[in-house]
């Protein structure tokens, strides 16, 4: 009785998300079947949109295992390969782009972000790789550990057309140890407890900061794929490399006891405040590492506890109040009273969008809650859009 008790219970959950109001609206975007910019020519496109879709996809196939998102997902990830600046080449009228040491590798390099935008030599920017293959290693281990999914079969055309999930993931953490591989030159150990990634250190480097320590949002995105290529390999030294760099993070991490909270800066340059968006970009590493049990030498890395703080980040430091927003981690001489619609400070509201920090509603719902708030409000509605696919992904997968 127990038994059928539960059935019911999880067909009717079931039943439920797939009649809920945000899956509906990413379906309606036509966000499930869209390969977006991932046949764009423009290395630019995949710094920061086409890698948010693939995440999008990657969420809501983790959540919903409908093979459709999992179709779309494998059109994206072979698209931005087949442009990789390595792989270009492979297609018509395409050809490879060499970064400003003069390599063609594993990387989508782009002159955007140079010291002078759009001019100089390309730069491969780690955070921008660690975007694109984080769903790709995602996806990877997704299927790894699923033994039916291997199973499937993908539809024809592209890359990984009418090949099986297995062959495609096995493929899939190839690249993205190319990627890794090509990045290598970055990564710096401190100890055998800490390690962490810089920008690369040539003295022609286009960008304003050479050979500095990137700062905490980036290293947590390159930690992230790191989780995922564990999960996906067992491959101890990825393990090592996410308990590394966990530990400088938490060496650069503050606790507040008035709002027991965490806090904690843009960088170790220099004392700039972490914003809200790059905020949320940090807290996924910890999230990954908690949700998915990541344990060094039985040692769980990230526990509850930490989690906990992260989410009074939030609910405690950044929204003082459910419709006003401090501009950063620990600032309050930067806000946005939405209510009111009144902002003091030079934060541009792109610095104000929240829709990362939606991971941690996997810990704690009223987060969720607060969130949903702050997006319906019309104000927020009117600065910034929710109409993307990562923010809509987010809002489903914890609806």
């Amino acid at each position: 009785m127990k038994n059928l008790f539960a059935i019911i219970v999880v067909v009717f959950s079931l039943k439920c998300y797939s009649q809920s109001h945000y899956k509906n609206l990413f379906d309606s975007q036509g966000y499930d079947t869209s390969i977006g910019y991932s046949t764009s020519a423009n290395q630019l496109e995949f710094s920061w949109g086409v890698s948010a879709h693939m995440e999008a996809l990657v969420l809501m196939y983790e959540k919903t295992k409908e093979k459709k998102y999992a179709e779309t997902l494998i059109k994206f990830i072979g698209n931005a390969l087949d442009r990789r600046d390595d792989l270009r080449s492979q297609e018509k009228g395409l050809s490879k782009i060499s970064d400003f040491r003069k390599v063609s590798g594993a990387a989508w390099s782009t002159n955007h972000y140079n010291t002078i935008t759009d001019e100089g030599a390309p730069y491969s920017h780690l955070v921008h790789s660690a975007n694109i293959v984080y769903p790709m290693a995602k996806f990877a281990a997704i299927i790894k550990l699923n033994t039916s999914a291997q199973r499937l079969i993908s539809n024809p055309g592209g890359r990984y057309g009418s090949l099986s999930y297995s062959h495609i993931a096995d493929d899939i953490v190839q690249k993205v140890k190319e990627t890794l591989n090509y990045h290598k030159e970055q990564w710096h150990t401190e100890s055998k407890n800490i390690g962490y990634y810089k920008e690369w250190s040539s003295g022609n480097s286009p960008i304003a900061h050479p050979d500095v320590i990137l700062p905490f949002n980036m290293q947590s995105a390159i930690g992230r794929v790191l989780v995922q290529m564990y999960r996906a390999t067992s491959q101890r030294s990825y393990l090592t490399q996410v308990y590394q760099i966990a530990n400088f993070i938490k060496s650069n991490t503050f606790y507040n006891s008035e709002l027991q909270s965490n806090t904690w800066r843009y960088w170790k340059k220099n004392d700039l405040t972490e914003d809200v968006s790059h905020g949320g970009l940090t807290v996924n590493f910890p999230y990954e590492c908690y949700k998915y049990k990541m344990s060094y030498n039985n040692r769980q890395i990230y526990s509850e506890l930490d989690i906990k703080r992260y989410v009074n980040t939030f609910t405690k430091d950044i929204a003082k109040s459910p419709m006003f927003m401090n501009g950063g981690i620990n600032d309050n001489t930067q806000y946005w009273d939405i209510k009111s619609n009144v902002k003091v400070g030079s934060l541009t509201y792109d610095s104000y969008i929240c829709n990362r920090w939606l991971y941690l509603s996997g810990y704690d719902k009223k987060l969720y809650s607060l969130i949903v708030g702050i997006y319906k409000a019309e104000n927020y509605n009117t600065k910034l859009s929710i109409n993307d696919p990562l923010t809509i992904a987010l809002l489903a997968i914890n609806e």
